[in-house]
């Protein structure tokens, strides 16, 4: 269903269009949709969590001020852009090559991945808001198609005793039919099969495609779409807005006439980001002997920024589809606006020259890869500390050049084996042989073999016609 077209059934048929201000109700709301004239397309991209690092920096308030000490902590994200198609959730990175990195402050990009999270749960009340309305509807002409079906039936039946039992039958189908709305009306996005077979389809959503396929989604949405999930003890998403920067609390109960900071942490140890509190108006020194909750009197969700850090491999691709439309595309191009950025490792020029590749940024986004911060933040100066943020990974075509040379090892040890194996052989066969030898060694040793034979034989008192005989007196 195109975006436009959904709209407009979804008021032609009366349904309520959930739409929450975001200014007036969080802050710069109107600040996260872009004109769609400024946006890029990242179809066939996904953005993917990488991790979380406290970097420690000099500040001259902080000495002004007289804090604790003049060194205060930021927070920064790093994403990173992949082809969807080998995007990986498993993995650290998410890809390793054609990719595109960015450097983003926590709190920014909290406020963009709760926008995010809100324009999806807005979308998607709509799309169950229209599923259960084309529901009802189709019930609705089910019924007046039965009664009239049945009325038809009477007036060919001319005995008034028989017309009685119809209306009864009638009123009692009636009735039922009746009762079978309430229900669809107080099971407000439940999909009913037997009204969705107008279309003759046989599959098993019964015909009502996209509707069947997120009804759980629509189940578990559907008292936050109806506005009833704020009890009043949880903060809702627009709540953590007031909260995404340092902010001072009061205590309540035990707590009263205490005042700390609160902001969102990463738990490097953890791998984790959650609401903190801190003792300094920097939010640089974490408290842990504190609880958030106990302190505030508030109840921050612990799971609301699971999401954000899971790893998951988020879709970028402008979309008409529900039940999302639009957001993956609207989430990416604002955090490829806010963020410092690295191209440098893109394959491609994805945003047509417009984009300048910044030395600076990659140089830092580099050194965060790198570890060169500990969990604190500081430089690492140490061998043992430098790199602790660099997850071992073993690329595919890695493994495949490492079985390759483990084989070529092998063959190559076998062959040197046979070589030494032959020539040594052919040692052996040349000393025992002397018809192996080269003809020159060959007449040498004949030359010599006739020289030994002839002085051998003189030695043995052998004569010559030319050697002078003596005579005895």
């Amino acid at each position: 269903i195109p975006l436009q077209e959904y709209k407009d059934k979804l008021e032609a048929s009366g349904a309520r269009i959930v739409e929450r201000d975001l200014e007036e109700e969080g802050g710069e709301g109107d600040d996260y949709y872009m004109d769609e004239d400024n946006m890029y397309s990242f179809s066939g991209w996904a953005l993917k969590y990488k991790n979380c690092q406290a970097i420690q920096r000099f500040s001259e308030d902080a000495v002004q001020n007289g804090e604790y000490s003049a060194l205060v902590i930021d927070d920064v994200v790093i994403l990173r852009l992949c082809p969807r198609r080998v995007c990986s959730s498993s993995s650290h990175s998410g890809c390793y090559y054609n990719y595109a990195e960015y450097a983003i402050g926590l709190s920014e990009y909290l406020k963009i991945m709760l926008h995010y999270k809100l324009d999806k749960k807005r979308n998607l009340c709509n799309f169950c808001a229209s599923c259960g309305n084309r529901l009802l509807e189709e019930g609705e002409e089910d019924q007046e198609e039965e009664g009239e079906e049945e009325k038809d039936r009477d007036e060919d039946n001319g005995e008034e005793e028989e017309e009685g039992q119809g209306e009864e039958q009638q009123n009692a189908q009636d009735n039922q039919d009746a009762g079978g709305d309430a229900a669809a009306g107080d099971d407000y996005y439940a999909a009913d099969d037997d009204a969705n077979n107008d279309d003759g389809s046989n599959g098993d959503d019964g015909g009502c495609g996209d509707c069947c396929t997120y009804q759980q989604d629509c189940y578990d949405i559907a008292s936050w779409c109806d506005a009833e999930s704020d009890d009043g003890v949880y903060l809702d998403i627009l709540d953590y807005l007031d909260y995404l920067d340092c902010v001072q609390i009061n205590g309540q109960g035990n707590y009263a006439g205490y005042a700390y900071w609160v902001r969102p942490y990463c738990d490097a140890s953890k791998g984790i980001i959650k609401m903190h509190l801190f003792s300094d108006p920097y939010c640089s020194q974490a408290l842990k002997e504190v609880n958030l909750n106990d302190f505030s009197g508030m109840y921050f969700q612990s799971s609301m920024f699971e999401d954000f850090y899971s790893g998951e491999c988020m879709d970028c691709s402008e979309s008409n589809d529900p039940p999302y439309y639009n957001s993956g595309s609207y989430m990416c191009n604002k955090m490829h606006y806010r963020a410092a950025k690295c191209t440098s490792n893109m394959v491609y020029d994805l945003f047509d020259g417009t984009d300048e590749n910044s030395e600076t940024e990659c140089s830092f986004i580099e050194s965060i890869n790198f570890g060169t911060y500990d969990v604190n933040g500081a430089v690492s100066t140490t061998d043992s500390n430098y790199g602790y943020n660099v997850q071992p990974q073993v690329t595919p075509f890695q493994k495949a050049f490492l079985v390759i040379s483990i084989f070529a090892c092998f063959v190559l040890g076998v062959y040197s084996c046979y070589l030494h194996h032959s020539i040594t052989n052919l040692l052996i066969k040349s000393l025992s042989h002397s018809t192996l030898l080269p003809p020159v060694k060959r007449r040498s040793r004949n030359s010599g073999s006739r020289t030994n034979s002839r002085q051998g034989s003189r030695g043995r008192g052998g004569t010559t016609d030319d050697e002078p005989r003596g005579t005895f007196a």
